[in-house]
């Protein structure tokens, strides 16, 4: 853990009702369970749809500000791929409702504020290359989110050669991510 703690850890089932809001106050729970005299700064780090979570609960003013925020492969701008097969049963099985909001034309991600850019760290996977793992999505992408969708302004961004899933285990994204949280002239 790099000197940080503690280390909270938790994961979420996206197939229950409500979407990422709801999946956000589940956890919101937890942190005031954990921390009953209030939630202190935090450094965040989210996966995917895990970073949409993070930032819900920064708007909702759950988890107060000063920490720093890294976003791994996260649809800020929603995803194609959720938006081609939203619609089909076995993605709305397999991700609920919360797979609605990773649309990119979804209500959610319309309003959801951004964190800092400036104490935020976007790590994303892709080619490097104009075409990404796949071929049917546009533009550079992980397989799953493309590199657009998991950047936004002002933040800071780097780029791994990997796959969507395998983006938490990557030596080099954990790398990045620890030299984010402990230089000093990062937010």
């Amino acid at each position: 853990a790099a000197g940080f703690g503690p280390v909270l850890n938790w994961s979420y089932r996206s197939w229950r009702p409500g979407g990422v809001a709801a999946i956000a106050e589940r956890v919101a729970k937890r942190l005031r369970k954990e921390f009953p005299n209030g939630v202190p700064v935090l450094h965040l780090v989210g996966h995917s749809m895990g970073g949409l979570i993070q930032r819900r609960l920064l708007a909702d003013g759950i988890i107060p500000g000063g920490g720093r925020y890294i976003s791994l492969g996260t649809p800020h701008f929603g995803a194609t791929r959720a938006g081609r097969m939203g619609d089909w049963w076995s993605f709305r099985l397999l991700f609920g409702s919360a797979g609605q909001d990773l649309r990119p034309d979804c209500a959610f991600l319309k309003t959801l504020p951004l964190p800092p850019p400036t104490h935020s760290l976007c790590i994303y996977g892709g080619t490097g290359k104009d075409r990404g793992f796949a071929p049917s999505l546009p533009g550079d992408n992980d397989g799953t989110v493309e590199a657009k969708s998991a950047v936004f302004p002002g933040a800071a961004s780097h780029r791994v050669k990997s796959l969507h899933i395998s983006l938490p285990i990557i030596k080099e994204t954990r790398r990045v991510a620890v030299q984010f949280l402990c230089d000093p002239g990062n937010g």
